[in-house]
């Protein structure tokens, strides 16, 4: 499944790249996030909550960058985690993207393609795009209110 969104900071470009790459930050702000823990610069420890329709699932997992372009501000992350109770997994890459519209004004892309796999996509299947939207929208709002606020 693929969910991008768009959506601008009033920041300056730098402020909003140094942010997002900060997987510590970025996590943050992920709705459900209850641990992060920074294993090496690159690669965090994570877990999180979510609860598609009336299954709840924690997964742990990492968060880890792939790839970091700071000429261009883009960067792609990888994003995986496992709940044994409902023997599902969860894995995705977030491509994120910034453009600068003015000097105050970034447009930020960010892409993820997810995957939920095991019982928790068999059982909940129909739920999973719309809460995966949901959830996206709930982490762009926390993303701007920091930046915009910084």
């Amino acid at each position: 499944m693929v969910l991008q969104e768009k959506f601008n900071v009033q920041a300056p470009i730098q402020k909003v790249w140094e942010f997002m790459i900060d997987l510590g930050r970025v996590a943050s702000c992920m709705p459900g996030v209850e641990q992060v823990q920074a294993l090496n610069p690159q690669t965090y420890q994570t877990a999180f909550k979510i609860k598609v329709g009336p299954f709840a699932a924690r997964f742990n997992g990492q968060m880890t960058i792939q790839s970091v372009d700071e000429a261009q501000h883009r960067a792609t992350m990888r994003v995986q985690g496992r709940d044994d109770r409902l023997a599902s997994s969860i894995q995705g890459i977030l491509d994120l993207k910034l453009q600068e519209r003015s000097p105050e004004a970034v447009e930020v892309t960010v892409t993820m393609d997810l995957d939920f796999l095991g019982r928790l996509e068999l059982l909940a299947r129909p739920l999973i795009k719309p809460k995966a939207g949901a959830l996206m929208k709930e982490f762009i709002q926390q993303v701007q209110s920091r930046l915009d606020k910084a």
